[in-house]
């Protein structure tokens, strides 16, 4: 038999490449998180953040192989592992200072000042599945989630200027909490969507014109399944939805 003699070909240093990115339109690039000192197989992303001034620096969450917060100085090239053994469901970096991110999860929320050191901002027993931010002068933070059991939905939000939590009753008929958004125009209007309980587990969106203390259901549907909000900035009111059938 004929025994190839052609030398080993080299293994390359390039960061792994996502599978499905070849169907990613021209200009786009994909790769996989995979930090070696961590583990040697990629981890699933359930959240995403990019720093707006300092450019390289990105943020991911994970829940699965490996839970924790990774973070990249080089625009993806590399990756630290900046918070282990905790989930992460949501990533937020401050809209005027940006060295100041929150991520949440299944064990709370937590907080970098800095973007490199992070300290356990607020435990409770809720699971954090978004993060947004009003559009207050010193913007609030906005807390959408649901308790650990996925019964009952909660959004709460932080004032950094009176370093005050407040507790937002709980969402009339909602089970879980996936998104939360702050009025681009309005400071004291959010909206947050999730799974409506009460009326057969369809998909719901809320919105409070006081800061969270009321909240009115706006839209329902049996079908979708709503896990993400985007409010329009250009068209006053607009609002938009997406999830899975």
């Amino acid at each position: 038999r004929h025994r190839s003699t052609a030398p080993a070909k080299p293994v390359s240093s390039e960061p792994r490449r996502c599978p499905t990115a070849s169907k990613l339109p021209p200009g786009l690039k994909s790769m996989l998180i995979t930090p070696g000192r961590v583990s040697s197989s990629p981890v699933w992303v359930r959240a995403s953040a990019a720093d707006s001034v300092q450019p390289g620096r990105l943020y991911a969450g994970s829940d699965y192989p490996r839970p924790g917060l990774f973070q990249s100085q080089d625009g993806g090239l590399s990756w630290n592992l900046a918070l282990t053994d905790t989930s992460i469901l949501a990533i937020a970096v401050h809209p005027i200072t940006p060295t100041i991110v929150y991520a949440g999860g299944a064990q709370g929320l937590y907080r970098t000042t800095d973007g490199i050191h992070w300290d356990d901002f607020w435990s409770n027993q809720q699971r954090i599945q978004d993060l947004a931010f009003s559009a207050h002068t010193q913007p609030w933070l906005i807390v959408g989630g649901s308790d650990t059991d996925g019964f009952q939905g909660f959004v709460a939000y932080y004032d950094p200027s009176s370093t005050w939590w407040w507790d937002v009753a709980t969402l009339p008929n909602s089970a879980e909490i996936y998104a939360v958004a702050g009025d681009p125009y309005n400071p004291t209007t959010f909206y947050a969507a999730g799974i409506d309980g009460h009326a057969g587990k369809g998909a719901g969106i809320w919105r409070s014109l006081d800061r969270g203390y009321t909240w009115q259901e706006v839209y329902y549907e049996y079908a979708p399944h709503i896990t993400d909000l985007l409010t329009d900035r250009q068209h006053p009111g607009w609002i938009y939805a997406a999830g899975a059938q």
